[in-house]
């Protein structure tokens, strides 16, 4: 295992390393500095060693007047699409441009309908995602939780995008909205194995609605303890859940009353994010206490740590599908930084 730490913040090419300088000389503190871009070259680069590129670089950033909790990227629309709150407490879900001329351009935002179900105090827009993958009716549009509602949009496209920068709270009509869960939804994900939108929320149930159909009610429930912190279907039997229990689980699909398939248990306190490794093969995990990785392969869930201490929260997770490393926003750097993990799984028992 190796970690580089990149400032989120600072300009390409910088790293915070992952040493003190002490009263040392200056040949020391060179060849240690030498050292650690080494590493930064060889062992976190996208070509997984070979050709000593960056493994992160900024190409770009734009400032906005929202604090947005969740992203989702749709190629085919050209938009990014965020759940959002404005400085005077209104929720959005807003639409930001990825094409190269106008990359991360306001596009138009969305209000979140007053009348929506199971509304809380504070934040209640905590998800969004695209529904253009699943075409015909959904093309262009997205779904977005907003308490225990689930909301859809017709959000266009980069070219014609279907709400403006200015619309005002109230001032448009969604396309669809209903009910689907009694407690706050706190994450969704759309399925890769047929037109299968799962949400999961603060009471720890994982709703599964076919959108083939009018979704006034799940065709599917699934349940842990705790907070549901991530969705993902694995294949067209398997579908993963994390929740503040501190369990990752496997269910059937199939067959959600049979209860869970297998599970693990990182370091017992709850799991705050999850990413999915590209070939389905691992998981990642970040509870409050330190970084993770699970075998899926194996029945028995073997547990990898990465880091088994945070200095500061994870807030974000995912995985580099180039070279299997992890990426991690927070957790074992100061705040602030973006550390990248390379790791081995153990051979399962």
């Amino acid at each position: 295992m190796s970690r580089v730490s990149i400032p989120a913040q600072a300009l390409p090419g910088q790293l915070v390393c992952d040493f003190e300088l002490q009263r040392e000389d200056a040949n020391t503190i060179l060849d240690k500095l030498k050292a650690a871009l080494d590493a930064a070259a060889g062992e976190a680069s996208p070509s997984g060693g070979r050709g000593g590129e960056a493994a992160l670089m900024c190409m770009h950033s734009q400032g906005t007047d929202y604090t947005s909790v969740c992203l989702d990227a749709e190629c085919n629309t050209r938009l990014m699409l965020s759940a959002s709150i404005d400085r005077s407490g209104n929720e959005w879900v807003t639409a930001h441009s990825l094409e190269i001329d106008t990359l991360l351009a306001p596009k138009g935002r969305f209000p979140m309908p007053h009348s929506a179900a199971g509304k809380i105090t504070g934040q209640n827009c905590l998800a969004v995602a695209s529904l253009h993958g699943f075409g015909g009716p959904l093309a262009e549009t997205c779904v977005a939780a907003y308490g225990g509602a689930l909301v859809v949009w017709p959000v266009g496209n980069a070219s014609k995008p279907g709400a403006s920068n200015v619309a005002t709270p109230g001032s448009l009509t969604p396309k669809a909205l209903w009910k689907a869960h009694d407690s706050l939804i706190t994450c969704l994900h759309k399925s890769s194995f047929g037109l299968f939108l799962y949400s999961g929320a603060a009471d720890g149930k994982v709703h599964m609605f076919n959108m083939r159909e009018k979704p006034n009610r799940p065709n599917a429930v699934f349940a842990q303890q705790g907070r549901i912190t991530g969705i993902c279907q694995l294949n067209d039997s398997q579908l993963l859940t994390t929740a503040g229990d501190g369990r990752m689980v496997v269910f059937d699909v199939r067959n959600a009353s049979a209860g869970p398939l297998k599970f693990a248990v990182p370091d017992t306190k709850p799991i705050v994010r999850m990413a999915v490794s590209p070939f389905a093969d691992s998981v990642a995990l970040a509870t409050t206490a330190g970084i993770f990785t699970v075998d899926l392969m194996d029945a028995a869930c073997h547990v990898v740590p990465l880091a088994p201490t945070l200095r500061t929260p994870a807030t974000a997770l995912t995985w580099n599908s180039s070279t299997s490393e992890v990426i991690v926003a927070g957790g074992p750097g100061a705040a602030g930084t973006i550390s990248v993990f390379r790791q081995w799984l153990s051979p399962s028992s």
